[in-house]
Parts: structure tokens; C-alpha cells; sequence
């Protein structure tokens, strides 16, 4: 049964330019009358002709880059705004976690703002009395439950939101990227409490976000959404890699001189990674063994190389391991484009998006060749419900890694 069906739904957005003065707008409106376009205000297209319908019990994740339209389409789930044409149908009472704390009476103390902030989303009172403890034991407030949480810290504010929103009793939850709330403790409580959510079969839950880990975590299919316009519905893992391999044909296409830098004589020209049949993925299990297929172009014979791959935690911005040819002997440098196999254990890293960067650099590191940052990207997801966020900052890993002879 579907519980949400968009048909033929478009969203379009009035932008201003200039000062909003009722000169510029009677001008504008004089225009328009007379068929020219206004001057002061176009039309901003956030969803072109979009069609999916959501059956009950699933647990979609929307996914797409900023500004591609996934949060309207939760706002018009919500009816927070409606469409500008096109049909909306949905089937069961819809909670939403879209702004953490929206509602909060700064006066109040906790315990008096989750009555008032349950009851903006749709409990009432002796459904919010039996919920109580368990919301204050979730949100880890107890000892300032009765504090005043204009005298809360931005972390404690969106625990409690996030408490309160979490144990709601809808059909229909919306999730906008709130997930990320709180530290990586309080983070693996929400991601437990979410599963909980979604293997009930009689709850559907739409999720918001850009971290692919936890889409692959928690949802069993994704939309994905670009510029308004509808690409793809299908099984979670095939849209998240179809997603990740146009970003980064996108990423190269749009490579400059600030995202390379490199000299002629030798560059690299291709990077992927694949599973152990060599076919082209990006998301894989902690367990698994993968393959990093490297390109590179040699302009003039060269006797000095190293190429490091420094793989990089894109939550913490910082290398946690890296990959080196320092004892590989064979490296191939003769004029031409040649191929580099490497063969990667990935047991030590924590479910996480990881970047890998390329330096390519002479043996003493004094000449830079080839830098390429955030050349491809990849995600770990453990495949049973023992997924959690990692605790760690800033370690160091080893990895195995072999260079395979392959051409």
C-alpha cells in the first residue's frame, strides 16, 4: 500500500533582487501585466514534474547535493509549504524531525518544554505522562530536567529535541539531517533508536542526509533528487554508488588548478575503487577486501617516484592511514599511462565516508609531481545492527595493503 504518492509535483520559489521597495513591485507588476519578465524577482524551480510513491514500512533516504530539493520535499510532506502544481497524497498522521527544538519556551525548564514541544507534535498529555521518564532517561538531562534551558548548552538543547521528536508515535517520521546531534555516544544512541524505528513494519520513515553511511545504515531504498529534478528510486546501495560515481566524474570535470597541482612530468589521471570482481563500487563492508585502481601518465622517463594514497576521514578532515610504493621495486615509468592495483584490508576503519588523496612526489618528497585531493570517495557500513559511530579523533591506522602485477 502506498502511504506517499508525489504526482507531477512542481515547487517554485519567488527570489528578489534589489531592494524590496513597493516602486520595485508596482514596476514589476506593470510589467508582468504588460507580458515582460519583471526585473526584480524570477522564479526559482526547486522540484520539476516530480513522481515517486513510498509504500508503507519503507525506509527511504533522499539523497542528492545542496540545494537539489530534499528538504522540500520533506516541507511538502509536512505541509509546511504545498506545491505550486501537481498532486500530494498522504496516507497517516506524519512527525517530522526537521528543526531540533522548534517551539522551545526559553523560560521553561525541560520538563515543561517537553510537554509543550510533544504536544506541538501531536502527543497528548496522558500519552506525553507515560513517556515522560523514558524521553528525560534518553535525553542523559536528568539533574537539569527542572532547569530553566535558556541555561543549556546548544548540545543539551538538541538532545532534548531530539528526545522529545524521537519518541513520538507516527506512521510517517521525517528525519532532515539531525542524526549528527550531541557527541558520538549520544550519535550511536540515536542511530540504535532509529533502527528500532525502522524495523517496525508499520512505521515509514523518510531520512534527509549527506552522510551515505548512515543512509546505508538505516534505509532499505533511496531517492535521489538533483537540481529539483528526479534521477533515481531504487535499492539503497545501487543509487548511493550511481550518486557517488557522477559526483566524482562531476569533481574531475570541474578540477582546477585549486584541487591539482602538478607538474608535466607525470600526473594521475584515474582513480577508482572496486570490489574483489573488479567492478567499479563505493560502498563496502568492514570485512571486505577492496581494490584501488590507479592511473597514471609518465610525460618524460623518471627514475625518483613515490606515490603515496593517504585515505582520509571526510567527518574529521584528517588522513587516518596511508599507502605507499616506497618498497615497490617494479613501479612502471616509462613514457605512457600506465596502471597501479592495490589491494586494501579495510577490517581496521570504522563505519565512516572516507576520501582518498594522491601525492605523487620524488623519493625525498623535495618535488611535488601530483597532488589530487579528494580524488574518489568510499563508505564502510557493517551489514548486521552492530553499526556505530566511531569514537575516535585523530588515530593512526595501519591497513594491509598489496600491489598487485596486473596491467
Amino acid at each position: 500500500m502506498n502511504i506517499i504518492e508525489f504526482e507531477n509535483v512542481n515547487k517554485n520559489y519567488k527570489i528578489y533582487y534589489g531592494n524590496i521597495s513597493a516602486r520595485n513591485a508596482l514596476s514589476d507588476l506593470f510589467r508582468q501585466v504588460m507580458g515582460k519578465e519583471a526585473l526584480h524577482k524570477k522564479e526559482f524551480s526547486a522540484l520539476k514534474n516530480v513522481n515517486f510513491s513510498i509504500q508503507k514500512g519503507n525506509t527511504v533516504g533522499i539523497i542528492g547535493s545542496n540545494g537539489s530539493g530534499k528538504s522540500t520535499i520533506l516541507k511538502l510532506i509536512t505541509k509546511v509549504t504545498f506545491p505550486t502544481s501537481g498532486t500530494i497524497k498522504i496516507k497517516g498522521r506524519v512527525a517530522s524531525l526537521l528543526e531540533l527544538g522548534a517551539g522551545f519556551h526559553l523560560e521553561l525548564t525541560g520538563r515543561e518544554n517537553i510537554y509543550l514541544n510533544a504536544s506541538l507534535l501531536g502527543l497528548k498529555k496522558k500519552e506525553i505522562d507515560e513517556k515522560l521518564e523514558e524521553i528525560i532517561e534518553f535525553s542523559e538531562l536528568r539533574q537539569f530536567i527542572d532547569t530553566p534551558i535558556k541555561k543549556y548548552s546548544s548540545g543539551m538543547y538538541v538532545k532534548l529535541g531530539f528526545s522529545i521528536a524521537i519518541h513520538v508515535n507516527p506512521e510517517i517520521l521525517l528525519v532532515d539531517e539531525v542524526l549528527s546531534v550531541g557527541d558520538a555516544h549520544f550519535q550511536n544512541k540515536c542511530i540504535k533508536k532509529m533502527r528500532s524505528i525502522v524495523t517496525d513494519a508499520n512505521k515509514t520513515v523518510i531520512l534527509v542526509s549527506h552522510n551515505m553511511v548512515t543512509v546505508q545504515a538505516l534505509c532499505d531504498k533511496a531517492l535521489w533528487v538533483e537540481k529539483g529534478i528526479f534521477r533515481d528510486f531504487d535499492e539503497t546501495n545501487k543509487v548511493i554508488n550511481k550518486y557517488l560515481e557522477e559526483v566524482n566524474k562531476r569533481d574531475k570535470l570541474n578540477d582546477n588548478e585549486g584541487n591539482r597541482a602538478y607538474t608535466s612530468d607525470i600526473y594521475t589521471t584515474e582513480i577508482k575503487t572496486l570490489n574483489t570482481n573488479e567492478k567499479v563500487t563505493s560502498g563496502f563492508s568492514s570485512n571486505e577486501t577492496i581494490l584501488i585502481k590507479l592511473k597514471y601518465n609518465v610525460i618524460k622517463p623518471l627514475d625518483d617516484v613515490l606515490i603515496n594514497l593517504f585515505i582520509e576521514a571526510i567527518d574529521l578532515g584528517l588522513p587516518i592511514s596511508s599507502i605507499s610504493t616506497k618498497n615497490l621495486n617494479n613501479l612502471n615509468l616509462s613514457v605512457g599511462e600506465h596502471t597501479l592495483f592495490c589491494e586494501l584490508k579495510l577490517k581496521e576503519l570504522y563505519p565512516r565516508e572516507f576520501s582518498i588523496r594522491v601525492s605523487i612526489t620524488s623519493k625525498d618528497m623535495l618535488i611535488n609531481y601530483d597532488t589530487w585531493y579528494d580524488s574518489c570517495r568510499f563508505s564502510i557500513i557493517e551489514d548486521d545492527n552492530t553499526f556505530s559511530l566511531s569514537n575516535a579523533t585523530n588515530d593512526i591506522i595501519k591497513l594491509d595493503y598489496n600491489f598487485l602485477n596486473r596491467i
